[in-house]
């Protein structure tokens, strides 16, 4: 019987890669040089002095710095405003009103991105096979540099010169050692700075855009930090710190993939905007994706009495009809959508790697909207499926396995279209240790590709073993998981195998999992329309 280790050993044969790139309710839409809505606050250009030479040696030499003028968020982006972008909430104290923890620099960019074409603005940023690139001219939400940071908590051209953001007396304006009970608290109870902005100091650090360096001493005009580098720049001091560690010069830094449960971020835009709006979140064209398959629905049987403990009872599940692309989704196709390239395998044929579940998600939902459907996936505390809806989403692992097998023209194959694997499947025996473009193996029974290899395929359900009214000799229809996640498995299917997998893994019967955060170059995914 194979071993439970070799089974998660191959789940996790690469190590999660930076994630993507990783959108608040209440953000402003007005293109305007004056007045922005909702929570932003206009910050007149200026220069000033930044730095502290009588502070740690990384705020020396003071030097002068002259930003332009932007807009800033008055407030730490909350968890409700992140939930409604993001799908999900990472924070470890939870409450809508309190500013969102957990959370990754990656995860801070991806939020801007999302949040800009949720509003039909142009994201921001860039990610080019793991290189990430900010458009300085974009309209879209960002997070601040570390020199727009400190010139908005000393109070812009307003400020009179406090040692924290808005007071000399830290109490009045912050949550910090002393007063905080060692928790973060509600965005806005305590007194803001000149400028109207709350929370600069204490309650979390905040993410800048900057890769932390040390300072130059000569004077800058809009810097952006270093090239290069390993860690990038966090401010303002949080909950647990104290009074030194939470002035409006103090800088301390963060590897972008890690976290906390004091660090969150706050978003600025631009006060002078280009004009030029993301058309992949606002155009509607009658146009339908390309290469959607009809998938007729019919009952088999699901599962393998196999030694994976996994796939075992074999059990009869019922699916309607439904339409599923013939390809995974490629990475020119992913980019059309939502404007990046997160790939490690670059090729504009080759399928999608290192997206999450939530990324998947994402994808669906703004593809639906392209294309003039109703999307599938809405967030209430948890990201929810209608299933009456008529634009894209993920295949329920049942719809996955049906297809794969050839559905009503099943031949009974080991792997999707043959028992000889090299015909149907790019895996470790054949893949050179990469992926390849789609559609470059032979075809399974409903002409549909690489559901054997290539990448494993994100579908909806959480993980479990077959639930009891699978059980041999019971039926189910159109089946869509778990509820909710497993106590000790807080993971979603993915399915096919991929490149680095072995053969075994590539059978249709093969069951495997991982977060919905998770990312990994063996991971992408398909997708599927109902039959109208």
């Amino acid at each position: 019987m194979k071993s439970l280790s070799r089974f998660i050993t191959l789940l996790f044969v690469l190590s999660a890669i930076s994630p993507l790139f990783a959108q608040t309710s209440r953000t402003a839409t007005t293109q305007s040089n004056t007045t922005i809505n909702d929570g932003f606050v206009f910050v007149e250009g200026g220069t000033f002095t930044m730095g502290n030479n009588s502070s740690n040696k990384n705020e020396k030499p003071a030097h002068k710095v002259t930003v332009s003028s932007f807009y800033i968020c008055d407030h730490e982006v909350t968890q409700a405003e992140y939930a409604s972008v993001m799908w999900m909430n990472p924070s470890n104290n939870v409450g809508d009103n309190l500013p969102v923890e957990n959370v990754k620099w990656y995860d801070a960019i991806e939020y801007c991105n999302r949040l800009s074409r949720s509003k039909g603005l142009s994201p921001c940023y860039q990610n080019t096979h793991g290189v990430f690139t900010c458009d300085w001219t974009a309209n879209g939400y960002r997070l601040p540099t570390e020199a727009e940071w400190e010139y908005a908590a000393r109070g812009g051209s307003k400020s009179r010169g406090y040692t924290f953001c808005g007071s000399n007396k830290i109490s009045t304006v912050a949550w910090y050692s002393e007063n905080s009970d060692y928790m973060s608290h509600e965005v806005k109870t305590k007194q803001p700075n000149e400028l109207k902005l709350y929370d600069m100091n204490g309650n979390l650090f905040e993410w800048c855009w900057d890769i932390y360096g040390s300072y130059g001493s000569s004077a800058e005009t809009n810097p952006k930090g270093k090239t290069d580098g390993y860690n990038y720049v966090i401010r303002g001091g949080s909950y647990y710190d104290i009074p030194s560690d939470t002035t409006v010069s103090a800088r301390y830094y963060q590897d972008p993939s890690g976290g906390g449960d004091n660090l969150g971020f706050r978003v600025v835009r631009n006060a002078v905007q280009s004009g030029k709006n993301s058309t992949s979140s606002v155009t509607q064209t009658t146009t339908k994706t390309k290469g959607m398959v009809f998938v007729k629905g019919g009952t088999f049987a699901m599962g393998s009495n196999t030694d994976e403990y996994n796939e075992q009872r074999i059990h009869d599940i019922t699916v309607s009809s439904f339409y599923m692309c013939d390809h995974e989704v490629t990475q020119a196709e992913f980019a059309a959508v939502i404007g990046t390239y997160p790939s490690l395998f670059e090729g504009s044929n080759r399928p999608v790697e290192q997206v999450s579940w939530f990324d998947a998600v994402e994808y669906c939902n703004m593809l639906s909207k392209k294309e003039g459907l109703t999307p599938c996936y809405s967030y209430d505390g948890a990201v929810k499926c209608d299933w009456n809806a008529n634009g894209y989403r993920l295949p329920t692992e049942a719809e996955w396995e049906y297809a794969a097998r050839g559905g009503s023209k099943s031949r009974g194959y080991k792997y999707s279209g043959s028992n000889r694997i090299e015909t149907v499947a790019w895996y470790n025996g054949n893949s050179n240790e990469e992926t390849h473009d789609v559609k470059t193996k032979q075809p399974n029974e409903l002409s549909i590709y690489d559901l054997s290899g290539n990448v494993g395929e994100w579908c909806w359900d959480w993980y479990d073993y077959y639930y009891p009214s699978y059980y041999e000799g019971s039926k189910s229809t159109n089946p869509h998981g778990p509820d909710s996640p497993l106590s000790y498995n807080d993971s979603r299917i993915n399915r096919g195998a991929f490149w680095c997998g072995d053969a075994d893994y590539c059978r249709v019967s093969a069951r495997l999992f991982n977060g919905p955060d998770e990312v990994r170059a063996s991971v992408g995914f398909r997708v599927v329309r109902k039959a109208e």
